[in-house]
């Protein structure tokens, strides 16, 4: 391993070493475990969306993504 790298440093500079390192692969089951919830968090942000359209103003408030992760707040 320690040889791959240090080859990957050497030619860091030719094209096709530079595309082949920027290049991740990912496990079958992660990427469509990933695909999966994106359409999941799509659908979730449409129904809310829907639902802010269709009720009175103000009554379904826009909670941001970074809020909804937060689950309890200690003092």
């Amino acid at each position: 391993m320690e040889y791959n790298d240090a080859l990957k440093e050497k030619f860091a500079h030719f094209p096709k070493i530079k595309r082949i390192a920027k290049q991740r692969h990912l496990p079958k089951h992660v990427y469509h475990a990933k695909r999966e919830h994106k359409t999941i968090r799509e659908s979730q942000k449409r129904h809310e969306a829907n639902a802010r359209a269709n009720s009175k103003p103000g009554s379904v408030p826009f909670v941001s993504e970074r809020s909804k992760l937060v689950l309890q707040e200690e003092e």
